[in-house]
């Protein structure tokens, strides 16, 4: 099995705990990981255009990369399920920001503090309509706004087995509805204005395949 660092090499400098995490991610459904790898990169990408950089930036990468981590706790088979999900495995697959953050807690409270915090915010809505705390506005963490949307970029742009991924159009569509609705409206503008470097960002994330 090759290792990790092979298929993400800007995160070259990821601690072992990270890449520890990452390769459990990777055994558990590595179409997972690699969602995750590519909002990585997205939500690098962004924050640079935002001019952040060092230790911002290494926070950023971590929490894109682990931002799933909580879907270990979900069965790989209702994770790749080729339909929606009902109501009951909806619930399910909500807690997954919760499982996440007491992972990371866990697995080391004072390294992952900051990325646990974005990993448990992640499907925060700007008007308060997310989970699992319904935060709204700015009480959601900054990069857990910017990851978000690159979160969804990826979403909306990657087939899965219930669905195509969507063409520009459709989703700067989408974007430009939920502005100030789910997103951030700094983030969205952020996105649509830069779409070239987020998709040559995303693009750039090579495939990774199973672990077994």
């Amino acid at each position: 099995m090759a290792h990790l660092s092979a298929y993400l090499p800007w995160c070259g400098g990821l601690d072992d705990r990270s890449a520890l995490v990452s390769e459990a991610m990777r055994l558990h459904d590595a179409q997972t990981l690699g969602h995750c790898a590519r909002v990585s990169a997205i939500s690098l990408c962004l924050g640079r255009l935002l001019g952040h950089a060092g230790r911002t930036l290494d926070t950023l990468m971590k929490a894109g990369l682990l931002h799933d981590v909580g879907k270990l706790s979900i069965d790989q088979k209702l994770l790749n399920a080729p339909r929606g999900f009902t109501p009951e495995e909806r619930a399910l697959v909500r807690l997954h920001p919760q499982h996440g953050f007491d992972l990371l807690e866990i697995a080391d409270h004072e390294q992952f503090q900051e990325v646990s915090l974005i990993v448990l915010q992640h499907h925060e809505q700007w008007d308060g309509h997310g989970y699992p705390h319904a935060m709204a506005g700015k009480d959601q963490h900054p990069l857990a706004r910017l990851l978000a949307v690159a979160d969804v970029f990826d979403a909306l742009s990657s087939p899965r087995a219930y669905k195509p991924g969507w063409h520009e159009a459709r989703i700067r569509d989408h974007f430009a509805r939920q502005r100030g609705c789910q997103f951030d409206p700094e983030m969205v503008d952020l996105l649509l204005d830069n779409y070239a470097p987020c998709v040559a960002a995303r693009e750039g994330v090579p495939d990774i395949p199973p672990a077994w």
